[in-house]
């Protein structure tokens, strides 16, 4: 920030209806408003605490039972006692993730990782919200018979699975920027370097166990062999399974939105419907790099908690991974259970032809409800205040450390300069600065990263023919010069 926007804070303010009023604003008089403001910031926090929490007491112990009676009484399926709680758990959430990325945009003190933060934390506001417009579809769909309002929760189903692999992403962003941030180096080698002695960063041991992060369990440990940490393998191994996950995810949702609109290939159902249908092969493939991205997830993760320990990596990865992963297998169990219990289906008011709306309302709004517990712990695993401005001194020789510093010192200027505008009832022209909001919806680096995978997986089939092509003579890669 240069002088003349930071001399703004003692220039003369505009003229009011008041004659006779002081036209200049002293620092005295500029600490005592900052002073003010912040203190009005702290009570109205403490007001919208308690105005939540009361909110939440009174929707769980008067609101919602209240409901439930009312349907009771009046002889309500089963199934349609799931909105009303659904609506409740989920209203909840939202509000609670909300205050946890406010707090974070607030207090912008290390970009360079909050802002994957809060691409994490918007999570929990857009499972809750695609989960509950999911289950009024298929509550929906339950009153309008088989198809109808079912084929449009496919939307809000898949949009929540891309979200997915975006927070996958992210996370993963997160911990690499986190090892080169707070060591001061490139990721790859501070994991080489720190997997001897992570106190001190040290230089790895001449042991071939050390220089590699082995598989630790089947189908990789019996086909992959160990990725090495010194030449940068493993983290390129790991972050293209990531990467790959954020890039299928979006193509395979629009295919599935596509083929959710089209007649059934086969509908009588049985395997062979399984068989022939284009959506469930590509679900196949959804699974298995869903799978490998989230192992990816979890074996830099065991190679590299111990680097990643003054985060308090364990509650993050809870956090996360609790949520893809649990969530996953929560709907696998759902399904498998009615599965071999259809007779379940039919208590709850379901016939043959509409049970697939049935566990599609059972899942929404038990996604639902896990939504509210979900968003407490985001809150507690990524606080704003472990974030906080970064202050070094003249012998700190992480230029990482030392950018963080450099903003802070402005970004603290800029946030004091614009919270004393607009307590000046936004007199005069509005303060120079960041915005806050621009940085945290650039993905550019997503879209670059998903990019470039994108393109190697264009040009894989090319390069598989090429290559055989080339060794029975019929195509010269390499140019080389014409015979005579």
């Amino acid at each position: 920030m240069d002088e003349d926007t930071a001399a703004r804070l003692v220039e003369p303010l505009a003229p009011d209806d008041s004659p006779g009023r002081s036209r200049r604003v002293s620092s005295l008089d500029d600490e005592a408003l900052y002073e003010q403001l912040q203190r009005r910031r702290r009570i109205a926090g403490s007001v919208t605490r308690w105005a939540y929490a009361l909110g939440v007491m009174f929707l769980m112990a008067v609101a919602l039972p209240y409901s439930l009676y009312l349907l009771a009484a009046n002889g309500a399926s089963p199934v349609k006692f799931l909105l009303p709680v659904a609506a409740v758990f989920a209203g909840a959430s939202v509000p609670l993730a909300g205050a946890g990325i406010f707090r974070h945009v607030s207090n912008y003190y290390q970009p360079a990782l909050q802002v994957y933060v809060v691409r994490v934390l918007w999570m929990v506001p857009v499972y809750a919200v695609c989960s509950f417009s999911e289950l009024c579809l298929w509550l929906a769909a339950l009153e309008w018979g088989r198809g109808g309002a079912g084929r449009y929760a496919t939307i809000f189903e898949t949009l929540r699975e891309c979200y997915e692999a975006y927070t996958v992403l992210n996370f993963f962003y997160f911990m690499v920027t986190f090892l080169e941030v707070h060591y001061g180096d490139d990721a790859s080698r501070v994991l080489a370097r720190g997997r001897g002695d992570v106190a001190g960063v040290a230089d790895l041991d001449a042991d071939e166990d050390d220089a590699s992060v082995k598989h630790p369990c089947p189908p990789y440990r019996w086909f992959c062999s160990p990725w090495r940490l010194d030449s940068g393998e493993f983290l390129g191994q790991c972050r293209y399974g990531v990467v790959l996950y954020a890039t299928l995810m979006p193509l395979a949702a629009v295919f599935m939105i596509v083929t959710a609109f089209l007649p059934d290939v086969a509908p009588n159902g049985g395997v062979a419907s399984l068989i022939e249908s284009p959506s469930a092969w590509v679900g196949f493939v959804q699974l298995n790099v869903a799978n490998h991205a989230i192992y990816c997830l979890g074996l830099f993760f065991y190679a590299a908690h111990d680097l990643l320990a003054p985060c308090r990596p364990h509650g993050k990865f809870v956090a996360v991974k609790g949520l893809v992963f649990g969530t996953f297998f929560q709907d696998l169990g759902i399904e498998a259970v009615f599965y071999f219990r259809p007779e379940l289906l039919a208590k709850l008011g379901a016939t043959k032809h509409d049970s697939e709306a049935m566990l599609g309302a059972l899942k929404a709004a038990l996604m639902c409800v896990e939504m509210l517990a979900f968003a407490a712990l985001h809150d507690y695993a990524f606080p704003h205040a472990q974030f906080p401005r970064v202050q070094v001194d003249a012998s700190e020789t992480n230029e990482r450390r030392r950018e963080l510093a450099a903003w802070g010192d402005f970004y603290d200027r800029q946030k004091r300069e614009r919270r004393l505008w607009r307590g000046r009832g936004r007199r005069g022209t509005e303060p120079d600065g960041v915005n806050v909001n621009q940085l945290l919806f650039d993905v550019s680096d997503v879209h670059q990263d998903t990019a470039e995978v994108a393109r190697g997986l264009a040009s894989a089939p090319l390069r598989a023919v090429r290559g055989p092509l080339a060794r029975l003579g019929r195509l010269d890669p390499a140019a080389t010069p014409a015979r005579a």
